[in-house]
């Protein structure tokens, strides 16, 4: 209330500044025998009263606060103590104002739910009983700490224990799941070494047409596309293995990972499609030269036997059909030895 009042009388003196400056002076009843009577305040003292009187209440009210969570303080330490000492009574059953190992064991049980470790309260009595007979009321708060990290190390043990199992599981996962992309991996560098080993002979095969006659590009040609089909076989089957891998459950922490390796073992399925196609290309374009050859040399043979045949009869003097009687006796067609 006396904090409203100052900050009122603030906000009067601010609001209504210019109107209590523009004022008249107020006279002041003086006469010769109170000659030194006070002159009424002006504006400016006004305002410092009022703010004077403004931080004393502040500071008052803080003063206040302060003593008031004082005491509230001290009268929830005092319920504290008046709980943990109804505790202690409750436990204590033979009462003897201590707490035994047997009664801090059942203390715990009882409010905690937690079974302290015998090697924790080896600790805890060590630490606390010495060479008495058990906790007093006065160290109970002692034995609540105590005890508070035992519990806190038990849960610690827990979750190592859970942490541990779980890396141990996911390690085996991720084992299995390796086990499977190296079965892939194998199909891949199968397929990859006769898809190598393909090209190598594809390139080869301008420089060496040159130099073989028609059939011989024919039976390599045949070869060839032999070798382009189990190629492609290898790969297709290598590249279904790619695309079926992952599609089982896998573990949420390894799905990046198996995604990764999806990613990679994929490209290298396309990388061998492409060099498969690559070679089919070129033994199509190989094939093409086949045909030209073939035309070519039917071709030359075709004049050299018209040159043979012209000498033949020129030679022997007969008419066309005569030879061909000579050559297929009384048969109408010539067998391909005999051409």
């Amino acid at each position: 209330a006396f904090s409203e009042k100052a900050k009122e009388a603030l906000d009067f003196i601010k609001e209504k500044g210019s109107e209590i400056k523009a004022a008249p002076p107020v006279a002041s009843k003086k006469d010769n025998k109170d000659k030194d009577a006070e002159a009424p305040p002006n504006l400016q003292q006004l305002s410092a009263k009022a703010g004077a009187t403004k931080n004393s209440i502040a500071k008052d009210l803080k003063m206040v606060k302060t003593l008031q969570t004082k005491l509230l303080s001290k009268a929830v330490a005092s319920e504290v103590m008046k709980k943990m000492k109804g505790v202690f009574t409750k436990y204590d059953k033979n009462k003897d104002g201590l707490l035994d190992r047997k009664e801090i064991v059942a203390w715990a049980k009882g409010e905690y739910n937690f079974t302290v470790p015998e090697d924790s309260l080896d600790l805890i009595t060590k630490a606390i009983v010495g060479e008495g007979k058990g906790v007093k009321a006065d160290d109970f708060h002692r034995l609540i700490c105590a005890v508070g990290v035992a519990r806190e190390r038990s849960k610690d043990q827990e979750r190592k224990a859970e942490r541990e199992q779980g890396e141990a599981e996911l390690a085996e996962a991720k084992k299995k799941v390796q086990a499977v992309i190296d079965e892939i991996g194998t199909a891949l560098k199968a397929a990859s070494t006769d898809v190598t080993e393909l090209n190598n002979q594809t390139r080869a095969l301008p420089k060496d047409s040159k130099d073989m006659k028609s059939q011989a590009m024919v039976a390599r040609a045949e070869e060839l596309e032999a070798s382009v089909k189990a190629a492609a076989e290898k790969a297709k089957a290598a590249a279904e293995q790619v695309e079926n891998f992952g599609s089982d459950d896998v573990e949420k922490a390894l799905e990046k990972w198996v995604k990764a390796e999806k990613n990679r073992m994929s490209n290298s399925a396309k990388s061998l499609d492409a060099q498969i196609s690559k070679a089919k290309t070129a033994v199509s374009t190989f094939k093409d030269q086949v045909t030209k050859k073939d035309a070519a040399e039917v071709k030359a043979l075709g004049a050299k036997s018209m040159k043979r045949l012209r000498a033949a009869l020129a030679e022997k003097k007969v008419e066309p059909l005569e030879l061909f009687r000579e050559v297929v006796g009384s048969k109408e067609t010539i067998s391909k030895d005999a051409f």
